[in-house]
């Protein structure tokens, strides 16, 4: 078995969290606060049968800017569509992981309407995501993120951390 000696210099530096970011930490995002929605990208799964149909993914990414400090929160979705609308706008069902700076991370549930297709901004109007927990300052979170989304997507975050 193999033991390392690691420098009290770089304990202590870990200590104090010197190495930390030097935005706002995650605990400034509880309470009430908006995000600006920004750059997005979006790929299609197809899934079995050919064209939409239940279970086809919709997965990607979106920066969210912060216009207290213009910090950037990033969004990973993945979302299946659960219901087929006859018009073209179905019914998908995601799992949102939003990532602050410093690295916490909040988990989200959310249900919206749209079109199955790669624009950045479908046809969904509203989405309203419940938080189902996190890490970091989020570990004991609870609240709801309220957005419009469309060309200027607006979210509104309601959050307590205990």
């Amino acid at each position: 078995m193999r033991s390392y000696t690691v420098p009290s210099s770089l304990m202590v530096a870990l200590a104090l969290g010197v190495f930390s970011s030097p935005t706002l930490g995650s605990e400034a995002y509880c309470g009430k606060f908006e995000l600006i929605g920004g750059a997005k990208t979006v790929t299609l799964i197809d899934e079995p049968p050919k064209g939409d149909s239940i279970g086809d993914v919709r997965t990607g990414t979106m920066d969210f800017t912060d216009p207290r400090t213009n910090d950037v929160v990033k969004v990973y979705f993945r979302s299946k569509i659960v219901a087929v609308g006859k018009d073209g706008v179905h019914t998908f069902r995601g799992d949102p992981v939003w990532v602050f700076p410093g690295g916490d991370r909040l988990f989200t549930a959310d249900l919206y309407h749209r079109t199955n297709d790669t624009r950045p901004r479908g046809i969904e109007e509203k989405i309203v995501e419940a938080v189902l927990g996190g890490t970091g300052a989020f570990a004991t979170v609870r609240g709801t993120i309220d957005g419009d989304a469309g060309d200027a997507p607006v979210y509104r975050f309601d959050l307590t951390c205990n």
